[in-house]
């Protein structure tokens, strides 16, 4: 049972960590909406988190998936995060900085090493009444926010800067796969800690779990160890990589 709203959020191609994610009314970068000022101060806390629905850019639920998509898994920590202005008077965007904890996996087809720290969009608030001090949480269901202290093993793809038509460019980084791609793993166990905003122990992350498909990599080593989803990839065989429609267009070169 959700102990949060679950709304849905219109969704257009903006990068936002492993999603492609913009609320109702967002402007593309450099639109004309009026921006208020932001600071790179914790947020107040708030009691509920605005739901809505991610759009996968790349398959991202089965251990072939994370091996076939993925450059790298990796054990990571949230050290850090800073407002960021997304050209919406309603809402405010968010940038996070992961520290990395272990490197758990690298494929064959990696160009690059994943660094120690980097940053990556996360969701971040919906400004009630267009104040920036009164804000809600805005998350993704199924699928973690990404909050300061908790730590998480995630795939990462490194992708290139792109240029969607009407969105402006999308900056090259460090993304995950998708909505499966990023599991909770507070205590050393998978599947416990932050998960749509809220902390969970053991037992409610077993509950929210009762819906998710046996065969995600999520579900395969729920209450386990990183070594675990290590050696759970380490036997997977990848998969022929294929391109999808939405990392195709113009490199913004």
């Amino acid at each position: 049972m959700r102990s949060s709203p679950l709304v849905r959020i219109s969704l257009s191609a903006v990068a936002i960590g492993s999603l492609m994610v913009c609320l109702t009314g967002c402007g593309s970068a450099g639109g004309n909406a009026t921006s208020p000022s932001f600071s790179t101060s914790d947020p107040p806390a708030t009691a509920n988190v605005l739901l809505g629905y991610g759009e996968d850019r790349l398959p991202n639920e089965t251990p072939k998936d994370w091996v076939t998509y993925a450059d790298h898994v990796a054990v990571v920590t949230v050290t850090g995060q800073k407002d960021v202005d997304i050209g919406d008077a309603t809402s405010v965007g968010r940038r996070v900085t992961l520290r990395v904890e272990k490197v758990l996996w690298s494929g064959e087809h990696a160009d690059a090493e994943l660094p120690k720290t980097f940053t990556q969009l996360g969701l971040g608030w919906k400004l009630r009444d267009g104040d920036v001090n009164d804000r809600q949480k805005i998350g993704t269901s199924g699928t973690p926010r990404l909050e300061v202290g908790h730590t998480y093993i995630s795939a990462y793809v490194w992708e290139s800067a792109r240029c969607a038509e009407g969105d402006g460019k999308i900056p090259a980084g460090w993304r995950g796969l998708g909505t499966q791609s990023t599991l909770p793993y507070d205590d050393n166990t998978v599947g416990v800690g932050e998960l749509e905003g809220t902390t969970r122990g053991l037992a409610q992350a077993r509950a929210a779990a009762e819906d998710t498909p046996v065969y995600t990599v999520g579900a395969l080593t729920f209450g386990k160890s990183a070594a675990d989803v290590q050696q759970l990839l380490a036997k997977t065989t990848p998969g022929k990589r294929k391109q999808f429609a939405v990392q195709s267009g113009s490199t913004c070169e």
